[in-house]
């Protein structure tokens, strides 16, 4: 009996024991699931608080006119911060980690190989082992020794072919990003109305060639091995980082792309200042290659990374806002991205009534009287012509003075600037009343400045014209030179990115843009090529119309106006006497501007030929006359003014007269609603109304920061409006930038 109930009790006290054991299996299984909750609650927190600061980078870039050192310089830079700062919270939230761990008792190299633990050193400098650590450590160095056997004497950290095309293609992807996708999209996008193509109509060009870049230079460079492979591959990622900090810091001086000539001379400081900051990035990855490859391969693919990221967000944001403004459009309305100035149109006249606008940007009077006087011979056929010599145009640079001349609208007192360039089109009637008056319209320029308007008012204007219509690749697959517009804006790219010292051999100009990313289409046995986009290049204007000719339509229910903006005086001189292109900065401008002349004198010519010359009343002017970027003003600006009205055979044969009565721009809008018909009274006195007067004139003047416009300063105009002793502020100043 003692035995049996020993047994019991034993039996009794393993049942216990058991219970004990599931219950604190159970506990166990509790803890490890509360803990991985807790973990796992932590990691959401962290991943949601790392996004929320990188998501401070995506905002909305404002855009400017055309500048090649354009860059999303306030989205790279948050980015940037946000990248930094998430690196913080990275390095933060992975110690908060490791201290919640602590607390929760989780041993997070469970199942790891991790390193064997620090010992002290004895007097010989030989590490303190345990007992048991000494058998391991004996293992651990036989395995070392084994494994240095199987090396090459040669012990430089080579990486396998796998490892080499994952970092190449990293690497390759950020040089390929930097230098040939990013300042196409940035330009671009930042030109708005200044070029024919839009960020929509160019990416997949770029995006394409981007990877194809990218791709076959990552698997070019993974065929190194060793040494060249590290060296190629910083390389490359040095490159990278030198042109964006090229962009971002080192391209404040950049010349505009305006076409005017650079003297590189006055920009050898920078130059000098560029090409040591290039040194010295290039040089550094190569440097700490040589000391710590592993570190540098790493640290280039890393920053690689980054840096994409970055430069991503600034992209991004661009199509952001075409997207927005895309899914805000109701189905049935035009997309005024699409919008497009066309040379539908441009080599037609009526065979009812004609009233043509030439507008000769960058065209002075004073150049005119030279002309006049040194080569009267220019003016032979423009006969029933009356010059004005005492003009004064109505704002500079050519994005306000073209527009004007397109809506008669100044600066009023009090309103913003941003205002006043909003509402132009809107508070005008000019267009509709010569829509009205039973005119088909062409207005060829691309300073059309009705991008500041509203959508609304953008559609409405491109309604009252023929040939500013919606324009896309599946409409006319042939309109964007997918070649040309490569190679132009990758030019481009090179100017805005390079150090300076190479900058002059890859300079460029709007126009240069332009056309190097429109097709030219040639016109097929004189019958006019429709749908070709409309881009500013005498030499091709010319050659067009002496080769297509004019022809008579009757598609306006009263005749055909046209306003036709051509280059004229403004720079790059390209153009000789007679109109020929002889190659950038060959010429100068009283030579361009005669080579104009020639192009009026046969568009004269042609209408004469067709009998329509009476019926057609013909207005030359300028945008603006020869100005530059000043702080201040020391000289006159003076547009140039020719007009013949529709009138009898016999006023049309006599020679060209002058005229010196005080006219200005905002005689232009009278002149042309008179010829078309309409009421002049609501716009003012036309140009053969104005008397022999000292009357005041306005003109509106730009200073500019050599980047942007500062400021609008009002000037009056007493007298002979070329001497600038007769202009005189009047204290009203806008602020460009309100």
């Amino acid at each position: 009996m003692p035995k049996r109930r020993r047994i019991m009790r034993g039996s009794a006290w393993e049942s216990t024991t058991a219970a004990k054991r599931v219950g604190c299996m159970r506990g166990r299984w509790a803890a490890m699931k509360r803990n991985r909750l807790i973990v796992g609650a932590f990691d959401v927190f962290s991943f949601a608080l790392v996004a929320g600061v990188l998501s401070l980078a995506w905002i909305t870039p404002a855009y400017a006119y055309v500048d090649p050192s354009v860059m999303t310089y306030t989205i790279q830079a948050l980015a940037g911060v946000a990248v930094a700062l998430s690196a913080v919270l990275g390095v933060a939230l992975r110690r908060t980690r490791k201290m919640l761990f602590k607390m929760l008792k989780i041993d997070e190299n469970v199942g790891k190989v991790v390193e064997a633990p620090v010992h002290r050193l004895d007097e010989d400098g030989k590490p303190i082992l345990a007992p048991g650590e000494i058998a391991a450590d004996a293992e651990s160095m036989s395995s070392k020794k084994a494994s240095r056997k199987g090396r090459a004497s040669d012990d430089y950290p080579r990486a396998k072919w796998g490892v080499r095309v994952v970092c190449a293609l990293i690497v390759c992807a950020f040089f390929s990003f930097t230098l040939l996708v990013v300042p196409p999209y940035e330009i671009v996008a930042g030109a708005g109305a200044d070029l024919v193509f839009g960020l929509s109509d160019i990416w997949p060009i770029f995006a394409v060639a981007g990877v194809v870049v990218a791709v076959v230079l990552a698997l070019a460079v993974s065929l190194l091995r060793g040494r060249a492979f590290d060296i190629v591959l910083l390389f490359l990622f040095a490159l990278g980082v030198a042109a964006y900090v090229q962009v971002l810091l080192l391209n404040s001086e950049l010349p505009t792309a305006d076409g005017k000539s650079v003297n590189w001379g006055d920009y050898t400081s920078i130059m000098l200042v560029s090409t040591v900051v290039w040194i010295i990035i290039v040089a550094i990855p190569l440097v700490v290659g040589h000391l710590k490859t592993s570190l540098a391969r790493g640290g280039a693919v890393a920053l690689s990374l980054a840096l994409i990221i970055v430069q991503g967000v600034g992209v991004g944001s661009l199509f952001a806002s075409g997207a927005f403004e895309a899914a805000t459009k109701e189905p049935d309305q035009v997309n005024v991205a699409d919008l497009r100035m066309t040379e539908d149109g441009l080599f037609t006249v009526s065979e009812k009534s004609n009233v043509i606008v030439f507008v000769l940007d960058f065209t002075d009077t004073k150049q005119m009287s030279q002309i006049m006087q040194e080569h009267p011979e220019e003016f032979n056929d423009w006969t029933g012509f009356t010059w004005y010599n005492n003009v004064a145009g109505s704002m500079v640079p050519t994005r306000y003075g073209v527009p004007f001349l397109l809506t008669g609208q100044l600066p009023q007192q009090g309103e913003l600037f941003s205002q006043y360039l909003a509402t132009r089109y809107e508070r005008s009637t000019y267009l509709d009343d010569i829509h009205n008056a039973g005119y088909s319209m062409g207005i060829y320029t691309d300073t059309f400045g009705t991008e500041y308007s509203s959508e609304d008012v953008q559609r409405h204007v491109a309604g009252l014209t023929m040939n500013y219509h919606p324009m896309n690749q599946e409409d006319s697959p042939s309109l964007l030179d997918q070649e040309g517009t490569l190679f132009t804006l990758w030019k481009c790219a090179m100017y805005r990115d390079l150090p300076w010292a190479f900058k002059p051999y890859f300079w460029f100009y709007t126009d240069e843009v332009n056309n190097g990313m429109t097709l030219q289409v040639e016109s097929d046995d004189g019958e006019v090529q429709q749908s070709t986009l409309y881009t500013m290049n005498d030499g091709v204007y010319y050659d067009k119309l002496k080769t297509t000719k004019l022809s008579a339509t009757d598609d306006g229910e009263t005749g055909a106006f046209r306003f036709i903006h051509l280059l004229g005086g403004h720079y790059p001189f390209n153009l000789d006497e007679n109109g020929n292109d002889i190659g950038t900065d060959n010429s100068d401008a009283i030579r361009q501007i005669r080579g104009s002349l020639k192009m009026l004198s046969e568009y004269i010519r042609q209408l004469k030929d067709m009998g329509l010359y009476d019926n057609t009343a013909i207005l030359v002017t300028s945008d603006h006359g020869d100005w530059g970027i000043y702080e201040d003003w020391d000289s006159s600006s003076n547009a140039i003014m020719f007009y013949k009205p529709a009138q009898s055979a016999e006023a049309d044969a006599q020679p060209i007269k002058t005229v010196s009565t005080p006219v200005a721009h905002v005689n232009v809008q009278p002149t042309i609603i008179q010829a078309v018909g309409g009421d002049s009274s609501k716009y003012g006195e036309t140009l053969a109304q104005v008397p022999f007067d000292n009357r005041v004139r306005k003109f509106y003047t730009t200073t500019s920061d050599g980047k942007n416009d500062v400021s609008i300063v009002e000037y009056d105009i007493t007298g002979w409006a070329t001497d600038f002793n007769n202009w005189h502020k009047t204290g009203a100043i806008w602020d460009a930038q309100q």
